[in-house]
């Protein structure tokens, strides 16, 4: 027999091993893909398609992906190879030379990883294209439509390609210069330093010398110094899981509060250029013929130039309740921000600004307040300044002039039926394309806003869910491969018991027992270090602090309902092995 011979033999015994490998690899790529798919679709990215407050949300989740498939790709080889050390051991003390050992652990990584970056391209294009249908039809991105692209097939091939080189040729240098000592006796080291932290339930040996559970504390204090890193790592990714669902949510949330903030009223269009001549009460029948009724009207005269929206003060203090006191040759900076929504802005006035007739303005401070609604017609900045200068602005032909039509509805959550009418009317009264008209002169209304908010606020759940699944997998695969490691042990410990007399039952209790401390301490320290993080995160967030605090409360406890109950199951199939 040959050590090709034998070098099958070990692939055929140790098949579940290589399988759940295969699962690895396959996983974090075929995750990795589907993102892939959506940030290198230029349709997606496109503004004029996909509004930017859309598809930014695939940014961040895409970065976690890539990062999941950077960091767990080698951590997974290393506990698969880490599981056959000592097979590779009495291989190399029977005679096989180290080279071959390296060679065999080479063509055995590319095989795996090569067709389980063919399986996950593979299954990606179907996964992707059900990404995409469920991104059109049930979160309601129409424009968004699967196409074939080499581009997400390239990045994913190039990422995983040279994290999967890079990780098999470091794992084969460690296995090229370890001593065979130390190879034959991998799978029993203990790590039963005294320096190792005592963290997380891992106390001395000591402390099991008595009272109730007597074996099953003995099986938990092996192997330490491995089982307080996989602990600390687990505890880490539920806490990102757990931080990102809550996040996610009050992000969502914040949306909503956003809409009524930021858009004050329920319809606003800008005349101006010549454009957008419709009369108040052609607006108004509009309204009634689709079922609702206009409950206010507020119109403003205001000037623009490349930079600076210009209106006068005596008209904002007039329209909108304000105190402003600004002199001749004096302008404030308004700012249209909430300073409650979370975001950090930086609040920049300008110091001052010379008008086209020479004169320089100088700044009288800034307020911050929002007053109408954004539109695509407003220049990026605004300037509230004395009548005498606005009047000069609006007489010179070197700034636009315009009127501000602005609308209260009876109900804007119905009012999709007269949004569209307006729209067809000042698209028809301006005579311009439909997608000019919108990129200029669309008019603004809550509806749309709001709409647009809940797109992206369901697109970034949609999204963070997968990123979520992907982290509790390797959550639990952590778990699961230390678990493998150990069976050689339990095995044997299990059979003792049964030669001693331990019932079926009484085996189970134990494997239940030492299970539920694997897999269910992680979640709580997790569940406190997110409930923290959350709470610093959100809390100014529209005071969100609360909101977050339950959504991660809610997860950790369906996270530990949900081991709870699977534990049971694991611990009958894991005694089904050491028979």
């Amino acid at each position: 027999m040959t050590f090709s011979d034998i070098s099958r033999k070990m692939l055929l015994y140790h098949f579940f091993r290589y399988c759940l490998y295969f699962f690895c690899n396959f996983l974090a790529a075929v995750i990795f893909f589907c993102f892939a798919s959506l940030f290198t679709n230029p349709e997606f990215m496109n503004g004029d398609l996909v509004d930017s407050m859309i598809s930014s949300n695939i940014i961040f989740p895409s970065v976690v992906a890539a990062v999941f498939l950077v960091l767990y790709l080698p951590f997974s080889y290393a506990a698969f190879l880490n599981a056959r050390k000592q097979e590779y051991g009495i291989l190399l003390s029977l005679g096989m030379s180290r080279r071959e050992v390296v060679r065999n652990i080479l063509i055995e990584g590319v095989v795996i990883s090569a067709a389980a970056l063919s399986a996950a391209l593979l299954i990606g294009t179907v996964l992707a294209s059900g990404f995409y249908g469920i991104t059109a039809k049930i979160i309601g991105i129409h424009r968004l439509k699967w196409r074939f692209r080499a581009e997400p097939y390239m990045v994913t091939a190039v990422l995983y390609g040279a994290v999967s080189m890079g990780t098999l040729a470091l794992q084969a240098c460690r296995m090229y210069t370890g001593k065979i000592v130390r190879l034959l006796k991998a799978p029993y080291e203990t790590g039963t330093k005294r320096s190792c932290p005592r963290i997380l339930g891992l106390p001395d040996r000591g402390v099991f010398s008595h009272g109730n559970h007597v074996i099953e504390k003995a099986a938990l204090s092996r192997h330490k110094t491995d089982w307080t890193v996989r602990y600390v790592t687990a505890s880490f990714i539920l806490a990102a899981m757990i931080f990102f669902g809550g996040l996610c949510v009050c992000i969502r949330q914040s949306f909503y509060y956003d809409v009524e903030v930021y858009a004050p009223f329920d319809a606003l269009y800008v005349e101006i250029h010549g454009m957008n001549q419709a009369e108040k009460e052609e607006v108004r029948e509009i309204a009634e013929e689709t079922g609702n009724a206009v409950t206010g009207y507020k119109e403003m005269v205001f000037a623009r130039d490349a930079a600076f929206n210009y209106l006068p003060v005596s008209e904002i203090n007039k329209k909108f309740g304000c105190d402003y006191r600004i002199e001749p040759g004096e302008f404030l900076n308004l700012f249209p921000y909430d300073m409650g929504d979370g975001y950090k802005y930086e609040l920049i006035p300008v110091d001052s600004c010379i008008m086209s007739s020479g004169n320089r303005l100088r700044s009288a401070g800034y307020d911050v307040r929002i007053l109408w609604n954004q539109n695509p017609a407003f220049a990026d900045r605004t300037l509230i300044v004395g009548d005498e200068d606005f009047a000069y602005a609006v007489q010179s032909s070197d700034y636009w002039s315009g009127t501000i039509h602005m609308f209260s509805l009876e109900d804007w959550r119905a009012s999709a039926g007269f949004v569209n009418g307006l729209q067809r009317l000042l698209q028809e009264r301006s005579n311009v394309s439909e997608k000019e008209h919108e990129r200029f002169y669309k008019a603004s209304s809550k509806l749309d806003d709001f709409q647009r908010g809940k797109l992206s606020g369901d697109f970034l759940l949609f999204v963070m869910s997968f990123v979520i699944l992907l982290l509790y997998l390797a959550q639990w695969i952590l778990i699961h491969f230390r678990i493998l490691a150990e069976r050689e042990e339990m095995r044997r410990m299990v059979r003792s018991l049964r030669l001693v007399g331990t019932a079926k039952e009484e085996i189970l209790q134990i494997l239940r027992f030492k299970n539920r401390l694997r897999f269910l301490p992680q979640i709580l320290t997790g569940w406190i270090g997110a409930g923290v993080l959350i709470y610093f995160s959100v809390r100014c967030m529209y005071g969100m602090g609360m909101l977050g605090e339950c959504v991660s409360g809610g997860m950790a406890l369906v996270l530990f309902l949900g081991t709870m109950i699977f534990i049971p199951g694991y611990s009958r199939r894991e005694y089904l092995f050491y028979l």
